[in-house]
């Protein structure tokens, strides 16, 4: 793992946040239904070795009728992956980063 910095994660999760909303956007979902529902990433470093990734997002139980498709497992992959090419991601949840394969497949892309 290269070394997180306060920058990156306070630059990324915007960017990410905007990318997700811009894409939803293009992909047809209403400027209301993204206002009441995209996904929000935020990302706190706790040392320079461990960051925390959170993705704050409406469930579909919480607005009936609001539908953002895979919006939710985008934002969540989307945002590992990209944490994975600034920082590298040794290990997530405890276990090594070869055992998740969106991470895996994300790396082989490069």
């Amino acid at each position: 793992m290269r070394t997180a910095t306060p920058e990156t994660c306070a630059n990324l999760g915007p960017i990410l946040t905007q990318e997700i909303a811009d894409a939803l956007l293009q992909s047809g979902v209403s400027a209301a239904d993204l206002e009441r529902g995209a996904p929000r990433i935020s990302l706190t470093i706790l040392d320079e070795r461990h960051v925390v990734a959170q993705t704050d997002f409406v469930g579909p139980d919480a607005n009936l009728g609001l539908n953002l498709g895979d919006a939710l497992t985008v934002a969540t992959w989307g945002t590992l992956q990209r944490l994975d090419v600034r920082v590298g991601i040794d290990e997530l949840e405890g276990l090594p980063r070869e055992c998740w394969g969106p991470l895996v497949w994300a790396r082989g892309r490069k």
